[in-house]
């Protein structure tokens, strides 16, 4: 069982490409920023193990605060852990009348689900997106803006028949039910405003489709970002101001308003309920206290057999992070400042724990790729490739953090020495970014017309033109385009103000009412996150599932929910 949860440790580490990857391909492709100089394998090679060694080095600093409390409880570990003991436990114990083995449970499940498949996903697509409502009228603009389940607002009970679609925001089978429905309310309580916007054109969103994820010009045609910047790269106001300026449709401009009252929501929230916990834990590790002297948890007492990994060689690893990042950046002519680097990490510093918390309670994890846009766009005006390294060092490495974390907390559970589990990471991250590194170069350099919309083998790269889009939309133009003052899209940070003040409100009134007790308002925020492209069909599929199996199943048959869920 430990050497399978080892393999799966490393795997977890091991299987995603570095996130440099996309910053490197916008600069290198011709089609883009066409700077052949980014093919030198000698900068992707720092970049690259910069940004996912720093991600490494503070889920081993934040140890004390999201993985040793028996709070932090990391839900998606609960369900790794039920199928390594399918595979490995040689018991059978009888539940609520059931003698199944998970074993056979898990193949029964394994070969329904692979017969199932074919049917939503290939043989009848209409099972999937289930679009009933828009049936009854198929021309009616208006009913398939406020049903609709592709494009529109997805006021449907019956939305799908698809399991793909049913784990969109999240998996009822794991995320706890109180979890799933405050993020259903929290896209239920958006969908009326993102129609108020709609119907009363505010921000000319009449004119544009209502849920797109799309970005458009003053025509309605979609937003060509080159026609605003010149040969390289840079902001060019005369011939933005020939062009236009951008317009959102009512459910991506209600999106970032949400982001913005997300972030400030998971400090305030954070504070209220955690503050004591946090602290404490600083006040460890300054009078260099072990995080497990206090501790009453059974796994942290059986791990107090093994040698602890210091945490000054997780500050070793950062600095030595820091340094590559750096290297890379300043050495090679990226028109960008090696300061960028802490400049990412110091945001990474003040979300992680925050982050970190919340979606090791609640299975949801917040991203930081607004907020590192906003703020890496205000930072550096005009340059795409300085907001998109800011975007890496803040964004991905507390992204890489949580992941991190979260494997140091299965290991806890199984009970693997520290040790163990830091030189399974250290090498799968290392030996990860050289393979994943070369083969980007080979793509580079060795397949002809890679990227490209003629490309002979079709390997036309369409996420790498979305993530040049985003560089120029927010490193090009700017925040101030979108969000300044006199900008169509400055009220929106009111949204800022308005998350501040929310947990507050809600921290007070369940002091009042256990009606309250299991509202997250930062869950609640996520959940309006979920609009542009998906919509309500998608928060609503996985609540009824939610309320059978981790609701009202686990609090009746508490015996077969542990051993089959």
């Amino acid at each position: 069982m430990k050497e399978h949860m080892v393999i799966t440790i490393m795997a977890n580490v091991g299987f995603s490409a570095p996130y440099s990857a996309a910053i490197v391909w916008t600069q290198y492709l011709p089609i883009y920023f066409n700077q052949a100089w980014a093919s030198s394998f000698g900068y992707q090679i720092l970049v690259a193990l910069s940004t996912n060694f720093i991600g490494y080095s503070l889920a081993g600093l934040t140890r004390r605060f999201l993985v040793y409390p028996s709070r932090a409880i990391w839900p998606s570990n609960l369900a790794t852990i039920a199928l390594g003991r399918a595979f490995h436990s040689g018991t059978n114990t009888p539940a609520n009348g059931w003698t199944l083995s998970r074993m056979r449970w898990f193949t029964y499940c394994f070969v329904a689900m692979s017969i199932y498949f074919w049917f939503p996903n290939y043989l009848v697509a209409a099972m999937s997106y289930f679009n009933w409502t828009t049936w009854i009228a198929p021309d009616n603009v208006h009913l398939a803006a406020v049903t609709g389940t592709y494009g529109g607002l997805g006021l449907n009970p019956l939305p799908t028949w698809d399991w793909n679609q049913c784990v969109v925001a999240g998996d009822p089978l794991i995320n706890p039910f109180y979890s799933i429905f405050n993020s259903f309310l929290g896209t239920l309580f958006t969908f009326p405003i993102i129609l108020v916007i709609w119907y009363t054109n505010t921000w000319n969103t009449a004119y544009i489709p209502i849920n797109s994820n799309s970005v458009f010009d003053n025509t309605g045609a979609r937003y060509k970002v080159l026609n605003t910047v010149d040969e390289n790269g840079f902001f060019n106001e005369a011939a933005y101001k020939a062009y236009s300026p951008l317009y959102l449709s009512a459910g991506s401009s209600l999106l970032y308003g949400m982001y913005f009252a997300l972030y400030t929501s998971i400090i305030t929230h954070t504070y209220l309920y955690n503050r004591h916990e946090i602290v404490a834990g600083f006040k460890n590790a300054i009078n260099r206290k072990s995080a497990f002297a206090d501790s009453k948890d059974v796994h942290t007492r059986l791990m107090r057999s093994y040698r602890e990994v210091p945490e000054y060689i997780y500050l070793a690893v950062l600095a030595v992070s820091i340094a590559l990042g750096a290297a890379g950046v300043g050495a090679y002519p990226t028109h960008t400042t090696p300061v960028v680097v802490l400049y990412g990490v110091f945001l990474a510093l003040i979300f992680c724990i925050p982050c970190g918390v919340i979606m090791s309670i609640t299975n949801v994890e917040v991203t930081l790729n607004v907020i590192a846009e906003l703020f890496g766009g205000l930072w550096f005006p005009g340059n795409a490739t300085a907001m998109n390294y800011f975007k890496a060092y803040g964004y991905v490495t507390t992204s890489h953090t949580l992941h991190f974390a979260r494997d140091l907390k299965l290991a806890h559970y199984i009970h693997i020495p520290p040790w163990v589990t830091f030189n399974c990471q250290m090498v799968a991250t290392l030996i990860s970014t050289f393979v994943c590194t070369a083969i980007l170069n080979y793509q580079m350099t060795q397949i002809p017309d890679v990227c490209t919309p003629n490309q002979k083998d079709r390997l036309t790269c369409p996420g790498v033109n979305t993530f040049f889009t985003a560089s120029v939309l927010w490193g090009t133009l700017g925040s101030k385009k979108m969000f300044g003052s006199g900008a169509t899209y400055n009220a929106l940070l009111w949204c800022f103000l308005i998350g501040a003040f929310t947990p507050i409100l809600f921290y007070y009134l369940r002091k009042k009412s256990r009606l309250f007790q299991y509202f997250h308002a930062p869950v609640f925020f996520h959940g309006g996150l979920i609009w542009a492209p998906y919509n309500l069909s998608h928060a609503w599929a996985g609540v009824p599932l939610a309320f059978v199996f981790n609701y009202y199943t686990k609090r009746n048959f508490l015996a077969w929910w542990s051993k089959y869920n």
